[in-house]
């Protein structure tokens, strides 16, 4: 199973805040995978990580809140890899898709059991995209920024329409990801090759609408 490691930072350390969040996520975890996502509580959390309750809620709302960790991880590593493939635009984005969704089917039960939280009983699929791409978010804000910045790469390379908004894009390829994790895991999808494929399905959706 991998981990999700936290991100590399080129320009600068971690602010306190992201390291606090990057330390109370990897002690969730290590929680989560000894006894499970269901069995251990908020306060079993805090006590393990020495951080008071209310850090914790402000830091993560709740206990599925600590998906947005997993994402700025993620954006990391998105980042990694376009770069390392020097893609651009379209290919950017599409390799975003797949980076994601590689993550997601890598990283196991506990994040499994975090979108199942956000997909579950109050938590429609819709209002999971809004929860995710809350611009207040540190991970979901990393991610969204991401994709804006390769629409605005499609662009200057000709391959997208000149009249899109590039931070609205970049919040509706989120949105496109976000509800194919809602359907993965609305299906019990895990760990299967038809996650990947809804992934790739959504971003050639989306680079499509953008063409010129």
């Amino acid at each position: 199973m991998m981990t999700l490691a936290a991100p590399a930072t080129r320009s600068a350390a971690p602010t306190q805040r992201q390291a606090r969040q990057a330390h109370i996520f990897d002690v969730a975890i290590g929680l989560f995978e000894a006894a499970g996502y269901e069995a251990v509580s908020i306060e079993e959390i805090c006590l393990k990580a020495g951080v008071a309750r209310a850090t914790f809620f402000r830091l993560f709302g709740g206990k599925a809140g600590l998906i947005e960790e997993a994402n700025r991880r993620t954006a990391g590593l998105v980042q990694a890899r376009v770069a390392a493939a020097q893609a651009r635009g379209r290919a950017a984005i599409c390799l975003m898709g797949e980076t994601i969704a590689w993550a997601w089917l890598a990283a196991g039960a506990p994040i499994y059991a975090m979108f199942e939280a956000f997909s579950g009983p109050g938590y429609a699929i819709g209002g999971l995209a809004e929860v995710e791409i809350d611009a207040s978010r540190d991970g979901s804000r990393a991610l969204t920024r991401l994709a804006a910045g390769y629409v605005a790469q499609g662009q200057a390379d000709g391959d997208f329409r000149a009249d899109l908004d590039p931070q609205a894009m970049g919040l509706s390829v989120m949105s496109m990801l976000i509800t194919a994790c809602g359907v993965w895991v609305a299906r019990d999808e895990r760990r299967s090759d038809a996650f990947a494929a809804r992934v790739d399905q959504a971003v050639s959706v989306m680079v499509r609408g953008m063409a010129r």
